[in-house]
């Protein structure tokens, strides 16, 4: 899983923003999924998604809102006027 108890000197780069969002009371862990608790900027849903996982991820396809919705869903999903 993505937080391995492991020392902080052998945390990868994306276990180590993980651990410190969780340490922090940003990402917790409930009904076995990591939520975020307060709006965090990444630079793309990709990196959200990869340091929520622990991996590599396309956030378009990975993230869900809490009715279960892909983001690529709701991107594809909105009517321009």
């Amino acid at each position: 899983m993505l937080l391995r108890m492991r020392s902080s000197q052998h945390l990868t780069p994306l276990e180590s923003s993980a651990r410190k969002l969780v340490d922090d009371g940003t990402l917790v862990l409930r009904d076995a999924r990591f939520r975020f608790s307060r709006n965090v900027l990444f630079a793309t849903p990709s990196s959200a998604a990869s340091v929520v996982l622990g991996r590599s991820a396309n956030g378009r396809v990975e993230l869900l809102d809490e009715a279960g919705r892909t983001l690529k869903y709701l991107e594809e999903s909105v009517v321009v006027a």
